[in-house]
């Protein structure tokens, strides 16, 4: 009886080192996509277009396989347009939601890497005419990647 309990003893201290073991292992670093919507009022005419404004809407998010895309899901940004999605690394692509009036105004194309965060602007275009040439889409800032300040600790 002795002998089982001494060794239950030496499993019980065994497990619980390693249970402190793996807590004191940093959390792991996630990987996504973070950035802001800005809205680009473009004039045909001669007047001044305003500055960029952020943008509330919903975004989605597809992977592409061939000519297929396949939506991940759709997320609606903050008040200020922005937004952070946790993704597997891999490319994705970044539009409005087609439920939104701004469906097919911009598209942003980012590489998501292991344990890094790609940071980036989609830029909304629309365009104001009377006679509209239909929308186009724009790549307003590169992305880049790496941990945000203040984003993640």
């Amino acid at each position: 009886m002795q002998k089982s309990w001494s060794i239950a003893a030496v499993l019980a201290i065994a497990l619980l080192g390693i249970t402190l073991q793996a807590n004191a292992l940093p959390p792991r670093v996630p990987s996504g996509i973070a950035g802001q919507v800005l809205l680009f009022e473009l004039s045909t005419g001669d007047a001044t277009n305003p500055p960029p404004m952020p943008l509330q809407t919903t975004i989605s998010v597809f992977t592409k396989t061939g000519r297929h895309l396949h939506l991940i899901g759709n997320f609606d940004t903050a008040s200020d347009g922005s937004f952070i999605i946790l993704l597997p690394p891999g490319r994705y692509i970044v539009e409005p939601a087609a439920a939104t009036p701004y469906a097919g105004m911009g598209e942003w194309t980012p590489t998501v890497f292991p344990r890094r965060v790609t940071v980036g602007t989609l830029g909304v275009i629309s365009v104001d005419d009377s006679n509209p040439t239909g929308s186009f889409s724009m790549m307003i800032a590169a992305p880049t990647t790496g941990n945000p300040s203040g984003m993640f600790p």
